[in-house]
């Protein structure tokens, strides 16, 4: 999806190169747990690390190195290794579906030699997802900066040879609140003075954080010429617009555009805003509720309930809102592409299936 947003430009000699930078926004309720983030994270990361094929067979990975930037303490590498491996049974069954043709449908599991090949396949794979976990701006941007050298040393690690396919952030909303708690904290004023010999430091430092370290994102993509994704909490804009008296006698909100489509707000600073080439605004599907007429249609409808949210359904729109200097190719090719800048997938035990 991010190819529509990068047509391949005309040839001038020392023009700037455009990169890719995905945002993936999840609503606020619930400190943007279970949205489905870190789910489409992992699986972004297990296409990049698996190769193009196996035993003959095209998977379609892209053979190259994930860095990942935890803040939250939440990566699971079982998770990656369960997702890349669905990924690659997935994809194998597939490609042997259509080498049958008309003829009677392969077998779903994988013989025992097979699969034991394919799992220390993944394993090999996994070696070349580098996790650090950042506490605050300040070790991010020390992360970022010592990233370069870190990549190119053949003796730390393996994954030197290969292309660094992306850096992925999650989540980038925690440093933005850690950031401004502790500059509300240090500007408060006390009887004995905080700092003695320099300002305290004022709540604009916070995007000169967020400057910096979009800053060194961008050094390493133009050394590596990587794609960049990051996670983010935010708040559904249409809790905006709720309806306040005006002078004018109409509400306030009815002077200003409302979006197409459902839109959050990120809380980040605008120099994060800025940075994204796509905002991609996920969201787990909402089951209809239990019925409040009786406990017994409650019991009969329970089963089937359980069997809906059990398939974890989840779904990923494109946010236009903010982007009015796209230019003009990309609203009609998001219409005119296959699945109209939405998709769906399916987050469960054994892994990730994704449908356009």
């Amino acid at each position: 999806m991010l190819r529509i947003f990068h047509r391949p430009p005309h040839s001038r000699p020392g023009g700037p190169d455009h990169h890719k930078v995905l945002e993936i926004a999840g609503p606020r309720r619930g400190l943007g747990r279970s949205s489905g983030k870190s789910s489409l994270l992992y699986y972004i990361a297990a296409v990049g690390i698996l190769p193009a094929s196996f035993n003959g067979i095209r998977i379609g990975g892209q053979n190259g190195v994930v860095v990942f930037l935890d803040s939250q303490n939440h990566f699971n590498a079982t998770r990656l290794r369960d997702v890349a491996l669905h990924y690659a049974r997935e994809k194998m069954y597939g490609q042997k579906q259509k080498q049958r043709g008309a003829g009677p449908p392969p077998r779903k599991r994988l013989r025992e030699d097979e699969e034991a090949e394919l799992r220390k396949m993944v394993t090999d794979c996994l070696q070349h997802v580098h996790v650090f976990k950042p506490s605050s701006s300040e070790s991010v941007v020390a992360t970022l900066r010592s990233l370069e050298e870190y990549l190119l040393d053949v003796t730390r690690h393996r994954s030197a040879p290969r292309k660094l396919h992306s850096i992925m952030l999650d989540s980038t909303s925690s440093f933005y609140f850690k950031d401004k708690r502790q500059a509300l904290v240090d500007s408060l004023p006390t009887e004995l003075p905080k700092f003695p010999w320099t300002e305290p430091p004022q709540l604009y430092q916070i995007v000169h954080s967020a400057k910096y370290i979009v800053w060194c994102l961008r050094r390493l993509q133009d050394r590596f010429a990587c794609t960049v994704i990051y996670t983010v909490i935010g708040r559904r804009r249409a809790d905006l617009h709720i309806p306040k008296p005006s002078g004018f006698g109409y509400p306030v909100e009815l002077l200003y555009p409302r979006p197409k489509v459902m839109s959050f707000m990120p809380h980040l600073p605008h120099a994060w805003r800025s940075y994204s080439t796509m905002r991609l605004v996920v969201r787990r599907d909402a089951v209809r509720k239990f019925s409040s007429r009786s406990i017994k249609d409650a019991l009969h409808l329970g089963h089937q309930r359980s069997l809906v949210v059990a398939q974890g359904k989840f779904s990923a729109w494109i946010d236009p809102y903010g982007k009015e200097d796209w230019p003009s190719w990309i609203g009609p090719s998001i219409q005119k592409s296959k699945c109209k800048g939405r998709f769906n997938y399916f987050v469960h035990k054994r892994g990730i299936n994704l449908v356009e």
